[in-house]
């Protein structure tokens, strides 16, 4: 996030990495990239997937980065990754039910004779001719987008495929069935492209859609044909998220509309949701505390050139948290709506023994509707009234939750190292990769498009991840 709060997104580096991709391997080679660039001391964050050596090769990264608060938020595991393992995890478990339908589509278009009667067949009945969209397996956005297409026509296809394919048997059931894992699978789909932007911050979106998942999670268990999915996408969702990094409980603190007091609110609904028992007043104010460290901390390190005390703070009371009107999807954001009455500014205590923390968190705020609001907006018109919280917040905000940008650019290498360019040394593949890169950036067009944004995660069941080892 640049000095206007603009997300910026840059390549620097795009080298060959020839050797086994081991901790020690990852290290060296980011090592000398920081280097080249004098960033190693500039590195706030580093953004992984969950495969082990990239986990592995943290601790010597922290020590030759020495990140600013110690390194307790140095590290973070893409999310979008462990959404897309979870979804897997679901779907090996319901292919019973998609497989009829999936079978249906795949034989209409393996028969050119065939989809041209299913296409008039659609217009003799008033309906819009469609030619759905074709299912990867290893890719669950695109069994999402079948399945959206497909229960809109369900009457017609079932009996389109009853008459002329008796050997697949396709019932209404299957369709039905297919209705509540689509409903599932589109809070998955919603977190994956909330989560996935490049051009606005996304850390303090991560709690809502957890929330989201968690309520998703609760409710499906209940049914009988989704309860084993559930148990399934649960299982695998708590071993990455049974805490919730830290970082991303901060970054909600930092969002003027939910503040401390929304936070408490919502991990109480996540951890109920998900059936576990959590001392939430304890833990909330391991993160309140965590707030205030963090704030003491920027106070030493940027209070000398703005003329501030250098103090050490305690939180000594609850703040006060408020929101603005989200569209109402899931748990998470019905929670937020139900908290959406809009509050005049009310003035805090100005005395000089008050921290700028505390007038933060204590001080009410009167705010637009969800689709007017920009946290980045927010923040630079306050950056004279939080001088210090500002700095903390454009940091925590400009951390990305996923690493989807990052996989958008080695399929960006792949396109340019094609057959026909195969002799391209790495120096000029590196070139115009990040010549390409910079020129999108220009024009603000690096942004990924939704519908392909778990493209880049079909690896995910095959290679080895920390949660299997």
């Amino acid at each position: 996030m640049d000095n206007d709060w603009v997300m910026q997104k840059r390549i620097i580096a795009f080298r060959v990495f020839d050797e086994s991709h081991t901790a020690q391997n990852i290290f060296r080679l980011l090592k000398i990239i920081f280097k080249e660039f004098h960033i190693q001391n500039k590195i706030f964050e580093i953004g992984f997937d969950n495969a082990a050596s990239n986990t592995a090769s943290i601790p010597m990264l922290q020590d030759l980065c020495n990140p600013y608060f110690g390194g307790k938020l140095f590290h973070q595991r893409c999310a979008c990754h462990i959404l897309n393992l979870c979804v897997q995890a679901g779907l090996q478990i319901l292919s019973v039910y998609i497989k009829p339908i999936r079978d249906s589509i795949n034989y209409i278009w393996r028969q050119n004779k065939l989809q041209k009667l299913w296409l008039k067949y659609c217009s003799q009945n008033g309906m819009r001719p469609i030619k759905f969209s074709r299912d990867i397996s290893t890719r669950w956005n695109s069994t999402y987008k079948l399945l959206n297409e497909s229960v809109v026509y369900k009457e017609l296809l079932v009996s389109f495929i009853t008459y002329n394919v008796p050997s697949i048997s396709l019932q209404l059931k299957h369709c039905d069935i297919c209705i509540k894992i689509l409903e599932l699978l589109r809070v998955f789909n919603d977190a994956t492209n909330a989560l996935s932007g490049i051009y606005y911050p996304t850390t303090h979106l991560f709690l809502i859609q957890s929330v989201n998942i968690a309520g998703a999670f609760s409710e499906c268990e209940l049914d009988v044909q989704l309860s084993e999915c559930v148990a399934a996408m649960k299982k695998k969702w708590l071993q990455y998220y049974k805490e919730i990094p830290n970082i991303y409980l901060l970054a909600s603190c930092f969002d003027p509309r939910f503040k401390l007091e929304c936070l408490q609110d919502y991990l109480t609904h996540y951890y109920k949701s998900l059936d576990l028992e959590v001392d939430i007043l304890s833990y909330c104010n391991s993160i309140k505390a965590l707030l205030y460290e963090l704030y003491d901390e920027y106070l030493k390190i940027y209070g000398p050139s703005l003329n501030m005390p250098v103090s050490q703070h305690q939180p000594t009371s609850d703040s006060t948290g408020t929101s603005s009107t989200f569209k109402l999807k899931g748990l998470g954001d019905r929670l937020f709506s139900q908290r959406a009455k809009k509050l005049r500014t009310s003035s805090s205590s100005s005395s000089g023994s008050i921290s700028e923390l505390d007038r933060y968190l204590e001080t009410s705020h009167e705010f637009l509707e969800d689709s007017e609001f920009s946290i980045q907006v927010w923040w630079k018109d306050h950056e004279q009234i939080f001088p210090i919280l500002s700095i903390i917040a454009k940091q925590i905000l400009g951390t990305p939750v996923s690493t989807v940008a990052v996989e958008q650019e080695f399929s960006a290498g792949g396109n340019i190292l094609e057959p026909r360019r195969s002799v391209m040394c790495p120096q000029t593949l590196e070139a115009q990769a990040c010549l390409d890169d910079w020129t999108k950036a220009k024009y603000r067009q690096q942004e990924i498009e939704a519908e392909i944004v778990n493209d880049f995660f079909e690896d995910d069941q095959t290679t080895g991840t920390e949660g299997s080892d």
